[in-house]
């Protein structure tokens, strides 16, 4: 299979008042498992549960860093949690975990980190 990527568009991402025009996205998740020794000796799952995803969006703002970065810190300061689309998925209940922004004369370089404890939701939306 040949696959061939020329170019691809940045996505429209509404983090609170900043539109992210996102170039790079990464979602991780993972489980906890819980593990005993059964008395014949082998080895049997006790329990699990799923962790908080974490996702991270990277991407340009055009605009002030300064109102950018105000937005962003009063975010992550406040708990507040906020509903996130990217493509087709849907993400609810995201908590603002880290942020690094950087000014190049009228854009922010940003990057941006939020964990949810949510599961995704696939909807066919806007990016495809």
């Amino acid at each position: 299979m040949n696959c061939v990527i020329t170019r691809r568009e940045p996505v429209p991402v509404q983090i609170g008042t900043v539109t992210l025009f996102c170039e790079s996205f990464r979602a991780e998740g993972s489980a906890v498992v819980y593990e005993q020794a059964s008395v014949s000796g082998n080895t049997v799952i006790t329990n699990r549960y799923k962790r908080s995803s974490v996702l991270t969006f990277t991407g340009r703002v055009c605009g002030s860093a300064s109102e950018v970065i105000a937005a962003l810190d009063g975010l992550a300061g406040s708990g507040i949690t906020l509903a996130l689309s990217y493509r087709d998925l849907d993400f609810t209940g995201c908590t603002l975990r880290s942020y690094s922004a950087a000014e190049d004369g009228d854009i922010v370089s940003l990057t941006v980190t939020f964990i949810t404890q949510d599961s995704f939701t696939l909807t066919g939306g806007e990016g495809q």
